[in-house]
């Protein structure tokens, strides 16, 4: 039986060689041994949520969900109008389209828009315009005219609470009562739109 026999100064320096190598990473896998994986940085995400259409000078409260992390503050923003860290917007006094944005304070770069139509807001039609005699005889009727514009278009309806005036269309009828002979009546005349604001 042959049996082979190595110089112990020849196992001492393989030994010192391989533990050289190791401490600087460059012999690997040895002993089942890998490297340490990194977790994935997390992808962090926003949805604004809130109306998409507004009128002028209208108010609403926008939120905003973000996934990815724990730190679900925004910095508010928006195109036109202006809104509160706390998401409240109030729209322009101009029509058109305002981009309300939320941005990520866990990431600047994460941002979510949503896109709000502003419409006209109703107006009132303007005080009417009373067009008839400055001087009528108490139970005799007197005739008047009435004009109004609407700075949206819509329809007008005049009416009167003044004793003894009555309204048709654009025309007023006015009987003064007789114990109003010698004295002065306020004829007041009211003009409405069709959407319930009147002057």
């Amino acid at each position: 039986m042959r049996k082979s026999i190595y110089p112990t100064g020849r196992i001492i320096f393989f030994l010192v060689c391989l533990g050289i190598l190791s401490s600087l990473g460059i012999l690997t896998g040895c002993a089942g041994s890998s490297p340490a994986s990194q977790a994935p940085a997390p992808i962090i995400s926003l949805t604004v949520q809130g109306p998409t259409t507004l009128q002028t000078g209208q108010t609403a409260t926008y939120t905003a969900t973000v996934n990815g992390t724990s730190n679900t503050l925004v910095q508010w923003g928006s195109s036109n109008g202006a809104i509160t860290q706390g998401g409240i917007f109030t729209a322009p006094s101009q029509v058109g389209t305002t981009f309300i944005t939320a941005i990520s304070q866990a990431d600047s770069s994460k941002s979510s828009s949503l896109v709000v139509q502003v419409t006209q807001a109703n107006r009132p039609p303007e005080a009417p315009v009373i067009n008839g005699p400055a001087t009528v005889t108490a139970g005799v009727a007197a005739q008047f005219t009435l004009q109004s514009t609407d700075p949206d278009g819509d329809p007008i309806t005049f009416s009167s609470t003044s004793p003894g005036a009555s309204v048709q269309g654009s025309n007023l009828t006015l009987i003064a009562p007789v114990s109003y002979s010698g004295s002065t009546l306020t004829l007041l005349v009211i003009a409405n739109d069709s959407k319930g604001l009147s002057s």
